[in-house]
């Protein structure tokens, strides 16, 4: 319930299950999960059993798993299903670490050692790229996910809900980039692309990099076709994030 509840506080929509095989019930049934977080000590199936069925389920080998446990049973790593989770934190669960710890396993960060309050930057793009960045998403979650991994790379991004604050946002100041969702309310990333290209003069004008759950052809040509400059897939991946900024910035599009 605890889980559930700040869950819910950060804007995410959270679906209990009491046990191992309940679970994989759920995850056979929901049309949609992101991420799962796993207790490690279960009747008849701990964490580690679940993380290796849930990953043999028909499309779910890729679900980020989050593991959650007492200290002492983080110590033994031998066994080879400590390579299903993407992150780990211990009980008693405190909120900056369950954060980091989603926040890791969103953004395709993979640790093999408990999170702790603080992470150290995996890398320091901005002191070689110093870039203006605006990240254009009206949900929460994925807006933390993104400012998380730019904070990693060291910039600081200013956030947009929908594609109208975004437009608003580049009409009173210069930004060199802007991440911009797809699919908003209001107005969405295609239309806020356009409205971008209408107002702004191309010497002042961002570039646009489109954040997409899609990876299909059309959708590339969508956005390329409608004034984007590229595009990145959803859930953000950190070294694919750092590859396509410097591709963008150097004028290199991918088609």
């Amino acid at each position: 319930r605890i889980l559930r509840l700040q869950t819910e506080r950060w804007g995410m929509c959270a679906t209990e299950a009491e046990s191992g095989p309940a679970a994989l019930q759920t995850l056979l049934s929901e049309a949609s999960c992101d991420v799962a977080i796993l207790d490690m000590q279960m009747p008849d199936m701990d964490g580690l059993e679940l993380a290796a069925r849930i990953h043999a389920l028909p499309h779910r080998a890729d679900l980020p798993l989050v593991l959650l446990s007492s200290a002492g049973s983080l110590r033994d790593r031998s066994d080879a299903r400590w390579q299903h989770f993407a992150a780990c934190f211990t009980k008693p669960t405190k909120l900056n670490q369950l954060q980091q710890a989603l926040l890791l396993a969103l953004g395709g960060l993979h640790t093999d050692q408990p999170v702790k309050s603080r992470e150290q930057p995996v890398a320091r793009l901005a002191d070689t790229l110093p870039l203006r960045i605006l990240v254009v998403d009206d949900n929460v979650v994925n807006q933390r996910v993104a400012s998380m991994l730019l904070k990693n790379l060291g910039y600081r991004c200013d956030l947009a809900a929908n594609g109208r604050e975004a437009v608003t946002a580049i009409e009173r100041q210069n930004y060199d980039l802007v991440m911009m969702d797809l699919q908003m309310p209001e107005m969405d990333g295609l239309e806020a692309t356009a409205e971008i290209h209408r107002l702004i003069p191309e010497g002042r004008r961002p570039r646009i990099v489109a954040l997409t759950a899609n990876a299909t052809d059309h959708d590339r040509e969508r956005c390329l076709n409608g004034g984007m400059d590229d595009y990145l897939s959803k859930p953000l991946r950190a070294d694919e994030l750092s590859r396509k900024l410097r591709s963008v910035m150097a004028g290199s599009t991918v088609k």
